[in-house]
C-alpha cells in the first residue's frame, strides 16, 4: 500500500481511502527468480495493470459499517486503470487490526488477457477472472 486511512467512531468504520501501489505486485509462490520476474513483468504490462499508465489502485470506502461479532461488510469503490466500480466484501476485526479478503473481478477493470470468459479454448491457459487482495491493517 502507498497510503490510506480508516475513520472509525466507536464501532463503527466512518470512512477509509487506500491508494495501492501498483509497483509493488510481488508473487510469493514462484520461487524461480528468472520465472518470477517474468511473471511480475508480465502482469504490470498492459495485458494486466497497466502499471507505468496507471501507477495506483484506491479503494474508497462509500458508506458507514458497525461492527457485529468483529466483523461487519464493507461497501467502497475501487478504482483500477482509471475504472471504479462498487465493491463489498467483510472485515474483520482483533484488537487494533483489522483484515479482509476482497475479492476482485479483473474483468470489471478491462483486463481480458486470458480471460475464459472472453476468449474459448483456451484450455489449460485459461486465467482465473478472480484475484484476491488480501489486506491486514494495523491501527497505531
Amino acid at each position: 500500500m502507498q497510503s490510506g486511512n480508516l475513520s472509525l467512531a466507536g464501532n463503527i468504520i466512518t470512512g477509509g481511502t487506500f491508494v495501492i501501489d501498483m509497483k509493488s505486485i510481488s508473487c510469493s509462490d514462484i520461487t524461480d527468480k528468472a520465472i518470477n520476474a517474468k511473471l511480475i513483468g508480465h502482469l504490470q504490462s498492459d495485458d494486466f495493470f497497466s502499471v507505468i499508465q496507471y501507477p495506483t489502485a484506491t479503494l474508497t470506502i462509500t458508506e458507514r459499517a458497525s461492527f457485529l461479532n468483529n466483523t461487519t461488510v464493507v461497501k467502497g469503490n475501487l478504482t483500477i486503470k482509471g475504472i471504479t466500480k462498487p465493491i463489498s466484501f467483510t472485515a474483520t476485526r482483533n484488537g487494533k487490526t483489522y483484515t479482509a479478503k476482497i475479492p476482485v473481478n479483473r474483468t470489471l477493470y478491462g483486463i481480458t488477457y486470458g480471460s475464459g470468459s472472453f476468449f474459448e479454448n483456451l484450455g489449460d491457459n485459461a486465467i482465473l477472472d478472480e484475484f484476491i487482495l488480501d489486506v491486514t491493517l494495523i491501527m497505531k
